[in-house]
């Protein structure tokens, strides 16, 4: 049994107004993971996605961009490897992110 930290509170309900920031952090953190995967940071134009070799901005935009020309046979992999946490294997940002890399949003599908 895992011993926990006195300062955790797993059982803590969240507002509305901090249920919607959480999500909109989950999809954030998995938009910029979907674009590190594609590697749609290569045709990105702000320099520091490319300095960097990776989603530097607003992954949103450049996953629009990006997605269109991925195979879908590519599909199993790129979610496999999203699942994963990417190419740089980042741990979820929160729980409500962990669920969204086991079952996509409607991205990938």
């Amino acid at each position: 049994m895992p011993i926990l930290s006195a300062r955790v509170n797993l059982h803590k309900r969240h507002s509305p107004a901090q249920q919607t920031a959480r999500r909109n952090a989950a999809i954030a953190a998995l938009c910029r993971i979907y674009c590190d995967v594609i590697g749609s940071w290569r045709t990105c134009r702000k320099k520091n996605c490319k300095r960097h070799r990776h989603c530097d901005g607003d992954a949103w935009p450049c996953l629009q961009r990006g997605l269109p020309d991925v195979p879908r046979g590519r599909y199993p992999r790129i979610l496999a490897q999203a699942r994963a946490g990417g190419p740089r294997r980042v741990a979820p940002v929160n729980d409500i992110e962990q669920q969204m890399r086991t079952h996509p949003p409607g991205l990938l599908k």
